[in-house]
């Protein structure tokens, strides 16, 4: 049984799917792109993305690699 996500883990969620979805779009890469360059479903790419689910840290990794992102981009707090 999956546990409910609290506020927080749904921001966080949601951040960090908007600072992957800009990186990816400045380099004007669709979700089926970058999905295919890092070897994850293109599907994974876009619910992570819209905050939906998070994912683990291998596929972050692989996202950030691809992006050719330092993964703390994708991660550090902003203000």
């Amino acid at each position: 049984m999956a546990k409910k996500l609290s506020q927080d883990e749904k921001e966080f969620l949601k951040t960090l799917g908007e600072r992957i979805r800009k990186i990816r779009k400045s380099q004007n890469l669709t979700q089926q792109d970058l999905g295919f360059q890092a070897q994850v479903h293109d599907n994974l790419v876009g619910r992570v993305e819209r905050g939906e689910m998070g994912t683990n840290v291998l596929n972050l990794y692989k996202l950030a690699k691809v992006l050719n992102v330092d993964l703390n981009e994708f991660l550090e707090a902003r203000d």
